[in-house]
């Protein structure tokens, strides 16, 4: 009875919870996240290099998580990501001399401080377990985050080298005139090479179509005048074939003059040739054809 009674008259103590609400954070700030762009800078080391990353702070949880920003044909493993989603310490080697820290992990005891979205800012130089990471840029989320938290609205702009080396381009060689171009292109383009491709769809549309047209030899020596020839133009693969007619008592023997071939027009560049099409044939036009004109 004594001792009820002198715990009845003991003053109370209350615990005032804290202003601090997880449901209430979890509820308003999920997936909810800030990204920021950032640079690792590795040159002072050997073989280091300047590497984009992104840095994401989610608000549910003021977990951070760091991923690499690949690019085609970087000779990189595909690991997206460099640090993984958790709480990240300001300092993690600040803690007693006397905490056991190989049969022990630390915990929120420990460890002082964590690091908060205060502590990311555009142009200023962020150290996540030793390495830097340099912030030049973030989203327009991460922005108005910013403003109507801590009424920040200068958001200096950051050059920074996300590009690399410069890859090397490749450079087609000149046209050493073995064979069509397109065919000694692929040479180029593949290690193995493949013939070039035919519009098939145009071949069955103009099969067996072929344009034929009587024309002149336009020459300066006297034994060419009145020599007369038949071209023909293929549709199909835009083929020209040119015959002379054979003619008794003329000295010329008559026959197959151009076997069929592609011509390119002689104004054309041999790395870009033109070639002749349909709308360069009509009555009263001249054509050259390897330095014969018609």
């Amino acid at each position: 009875y004594i001792e009820r009674r002198k715990a009845a008259a003991a003053l109370r103590t209350y615990t005032t919870p804290p202003a601090f609400d997880k449901v209430k954070q979890f509820l308003e700030l999920d997936r909810k996240v800030l990204r920021f762009y950032c640079m690792w800078d590795d040159r002072s080391n050997m073989f280091g290099e300047m590497r984009p990353f992104l840095i994401h702070y989610f608000l549910v949880d003021d977990t951070v998580e760091i991923r690499e920003c690949h690019s085609p044909n970087n000779g990189r493993d595909p690991f997206p990501v460099l640090i993984g989603r958790h709480r990240v310490p300001k300092d993690r080697y600040n803690v007693p001399s006397a905490f056991p820290a190989v049969v022990m992990e630390l915990s929120d005891n420990e460890i002082k401080e964590y690091f908060t979205p205060k502590d990311f800012m555009v142009g200023q130089t962020v150290t996540l377990y030793g390495r830097r990471f340099l912030i030049y840029d973030t989203d327009n989320f991460t922005k108005a985050f910013y403003y109507h938290n801590f009424g920040i609205t200068d958001f200096p702009k950051v050059d920074a080298d996300t590009n690399g080396k410069p890859l090397p381009k490749m450079e087609i060689p000149p046209y050493n005139n073995f064979g069509s171009l397109e065919d000694s292109l692929q040479s180029c383009l593949s290690l193995i090479p493949q013939p070039p491709k035919k519009d098939f769809i145009k071949m069955l549309e103009n099969d067996h179509k072929v344009l034929r047209f009587e024309a002149v030899m336009d020459s300066n020596r006297p034994e060419d005048n009145g020599r007369r020839f038949i071209i023909s133009y293929r549709l199909a693969d835009d083929m020209l074939t040119v015959y002379e007619p054979p003619v008794r008592n003329s000295g010329i023997i008559g026959g197959k003059f151009l076997e069929r071939t592609r011509v390119a027009k002689p104004t054309s560049r041999p790395d870009a040739p033109d070639y002749f099409g349909p709308q360069d044939f009509y009555v009263g036009s001249v054509i050259e054809i390897l330095n014969h004109r018609f």
